[in-house]
């Protein structure tokens, strides 16, 4: 048995959501239907993920969205699936908030985070996008502060905020899952945009970035102890190494 598995107890599991349940908390029928489904008991799975549905659970709405396009599922019902959607998006569902984001964009097949401009009708649509994704975010869903953060970086889709762009930066990087946001924050340190110019805070988030193997991290450092970044000075030392690991990507 691994680490993970001795620490998942599926009955400790159960009698905490049923407790929670006999307290009230209409989140627990869907967390019992999953932990039914994972045990194989997939008709009391069934039931609970009803009585989850019937109760306005969120994640179990955007489930049900889901099961209503799907043409083996008993829920098939393809007319229904954007209500569903829309429903669980309303009730706190981070992932149906993306999912009614990523529908509002019909002028064109990319993202707002993949674009840096669009025709007003394009621009308009991701707005929509951008502010289902930042419900998303402030949800907890810490996959989208990046996006966000960059479209404040960028000015796209919305107008250009380098103290917007910094704080979802900070926030990517405080809650401790968003490695991708460490190396940007640099950036801003490095900059001055969105805070007061700081090498050396900079170059402490570089290397923080460049010690999980970021690249452009491990780049950015090689040329700052090359040359030096105000009150950090040149160390032939440190950009040696940098540069030595910077020939591992070029090799792979």
């Amino acid at each position: 048995m691994d680490e993970l598995e001795q620490e998942f107890n599926i009955e400790e599991e159960r009698e905490y959501w049923q407790k929670q349940l006999d307290e009230g908390n209409i989140n627990a029928y869907y967390s019992l239907s999953r932990l039914c489904e994972y045990e194989g008991k997939m008709d009391e799975s069934a039931k609970y993920f009803v009585k989850a549905i019937a109760a306005g659970q969120a994640d179990a709405l955007f489930w049900l969205s889901r099961l209503c396009l799907d043409e083996s599922s008993d829920f098939y019902d393809p007319e229904s699936s954007g209500k569903y959607l829309r429903q669980a998006a309303d009730g706190g569902c981070a992932e149906a908030m993306v999912a009614v984001g990523d529908s509002a964009v019909t002028a064109t097949d990319k993202p707002f985070y993949e674009v840096r401009t669009g025709t007003p009708d394009e621009r308009a649509q991701h707005f929509v996008q951008f502010e289902w994704y930042k419900k998303a975010a402030e949800a907890g869903d810490m996959a989208q502060i990046l996006h966000i953060a960059d479209a404040y970086w960028n000015g796209y889709p919305v107008p250009q905020n380098d103290e917007r762009a910094f704080d979802w930066y900070m926030k990517g990087v405080a809650f401790g899952r968003d490695l991708a946001c460490v190396c940007p924050l640099a950036r801003c340190f490095e900059l001055g945009r969105g805070v007061e110019e700081d090498a050396e805070t900079a170059v402490e988030y570089y290397e923080a970035a460049a010690g999980y193997g970021v690249e452009e991290a491990i780049r950015r450092l090689a040329g700052i102890y090359r040359d030096g970044l105000r009150e950090v000075s040149p160390d032939a030392e440190k950009a040696a190494k940098y540069a030595d690991m910077l020939s591992v990507f070029a090799e792979s």
